[in-house]
């Protein structure tokens, strides 16, 4: 199966993306450097990371998707799931999966805890990058980011609803 795998380089600000093939689930600890790992979903097309389950016990790194609300820790495998929930070729191109992860300094991490968010993501990427918003033309709500975090957003709400509801994983 087609994947990425990324690391970070010795400064672990730059984050490493290489080409990575893999048969099985038991080749996925290994590459991702970790003991046991679980996924999180990354995409309605069914991408996820798998990820170091223990990465907070021993954070090298932190990283942020934007389609997820909390920072992670440490490597991580990029792959694709199809509706049964096995595991894929990643859809999402290479070049569109780096512009959707930043890193995130152990020291921002800390500052914008202290605020205890829910989702992170407002701090790291702008509302244009997010896609904040329902994108319904009829939609009778001000979409903005605080509207959709404060559920107020009836067609942001059914969009993720029907979205949670067909993930595999």
């Amino acid at each position: 199966m087609k994947a990425f795998l990324m690391t970070a380089a010795e400064d672990s600000i730059n984050l490493l993306f290489n080409e990575f093939k893999f048969n099985t689930w038991e080749d996925i600890s290994p590459a991702i450097g970790c003991h046991t790992f679980d996924v999180v979903r990354l995409d309605e097309n069914g991408d996820c990371a798998y990820i170091d389950d223990e990465g907070l016990y021993q954070a090298r790194f932190f990283w942020i998707h934007k389609n997820y609300p909390t920072p992670i820790a440490n490597n991580a495998l990029f792959c694709g799931t199809d509706e049964m929930g096995e595991t894929v070729d990643f859809k999402t191109p290479l070049e569109v999966l780096k512009e959707s992860i930043k890193p995130v300094a152990k020291s921002e991490l800390y500052v914008y805890s202290r605020a205890n968010p829910d989702d992170y993501r407002p701090f790291f990427f702008t509302e244009e990058e997010l896609g904040i918003g329902c994108g319904e033309a009829d939609c009778g709500f001000d979409c903005d980011y605080s509207t959709v975090k404060a559920g107020e957003c009836q067609c942001y709400n059914n969009k993720h609803d029907e979205m949670e509801s067909r993930c595999p994983v």
